[in-house]
């Protein structure tokens, strides 16, 4: 599924990454991680991160401005939440294709690609696995910011 991913993620240009509400650290660490993972290795692309900001989560970083227009043709990756319910910002429906990258159950099975694995600690976790893959597949490198955000 590794694959599948770093290839989708290829092919477009803007990517919108969100996470769920009343976020935790892993909530932002895992949406974070990703962000600066492709920006540093997709310098081209436009890589947004949704969602409301939480204060108590200042530590760790700050959401992007998202606008509608964003949206228009572009990838959405939902990272480390189980139903879409709880999806901060409901605009992710208005992407082209989505990615649900989770380690929670999978009784919400959306999304186009699903990498959903309950044995893992955290969906941090899966990112670091999604950059192994891409270290070996695109030659992906971990930046320090990313490497924070995951740790």
């Amino acid at each position: 599924m590794n694959s599948q991913i770093i290839d989708t993620i290829k092919k477009y240009e803007t990517i919108i990454i969100h996470r769920h509400v009343r976020p935790d650290p892993d909530a932002y660490g895992s949406q974070l991680g990703l962000k600066y993972i492709l920006q540093h290795n997709y310098p081209e692309k436009t890589i947004l991160a949704a969602g409301e900001h939480d204060s108590t989560m200042e530590f760790l970083g700050t959401q992007d401005q998202v606008t509608d227009e964003d949206y228009n043709g572009s990838l959405v990756i939902v990272t480390d939440t189980a139903n879409t319910e709880r999806i901060d910002d409901q605009r992710y429906l208005k992407g082209d294709k989505i990615i649900k990258i989770d380690h929670h159950p999978n009784d919400d099975a959306y999304g186009d690609l699903l990498l959903v694995d309950t044995s893992a600690s955290s969906s941090s976790e899966l990112i670091y696995e999604l950059f192994e893959a891409g270290q070996v597949q695109e030659n992906w490198k971990l930046p320090a910011t990313a490497a924070r955000q995951l740790y």
